[in-house]
């Protein structure tokens, strides 16, 4: 939840991350009685008695043109890279992007924005993909590859997690 979080709060206004969680629990609370238990056995939190409220669509846009932004770092090579110009590596990662989506590798088309991949250049200076230090910054943009493919792994559980609820329904 909270690297969930840090990851939205690029995209998304967001309370303090102490008020996030607890406003987080207290709806998993009112709407899914037991989800703590769940959890702890390795279940599905939701229950099929009360659907999930689940914006797929919203957040894979965003997932998917993170990732998208995350692989495309870990493999640019930074002297063929005009450094500081902005416009040539948002440029760069639309056409990856759009390269991933035509080979049905991210899912949705909204992924393949400039405002989305924007923000997730500045998440990305934030974690040190930028850094001055070549081993900070190569250490730094193997961790957000991973951070986001293991996000989208997480999205897809919860995906068909929802959609075996709504087909129970």
């Amino acid at each position: 939840m909270s690297a969930c979080r840090e990851l939205l709060k690029y995209e998304f206004f967001l309370s303090p991350a102490g008020v996030f969680r607890e406003r987080v629990r207290q709806e998993m609370d009112d709407r899914f009685d037991g989800w703590r238990q769940r959890i702890r056995r390795g279940e599905s939190p939701f229950s099929s008695a009360s659907l999930p409220l689940f914006a797929p669509a919203i957040l894979r846009s965003v997932f998917e043109a993170y990732y998208n932004v995350s692989r495309h770092l870990k493999s640019i090579d930074d002297a063929a890279l005009e450094t500081g110009n902005k416009s040539v590596l948002l440029r760069s990662c639309l056409k990856s992007a759009t390269k991933l989506r035509e080979r049905d590798e991210i899912r949705s088309d909204a992924a393949v924005s400039l405002p989305l991949m924007e923000s997730a250049l500045k998440y990305a200076d934030h974690e040190g993909a930028f850094d001055d230090d070549d081993a900070a910054r190569i250490s730094a943009r193997l961790q957000f590859a991973e951070r986001m493919r293991d996000m989208l792994t997480h999205l897809n559980r919860l995906q068909g997690d929802h959609d075996r609820l709504l087909e129970a329904h």
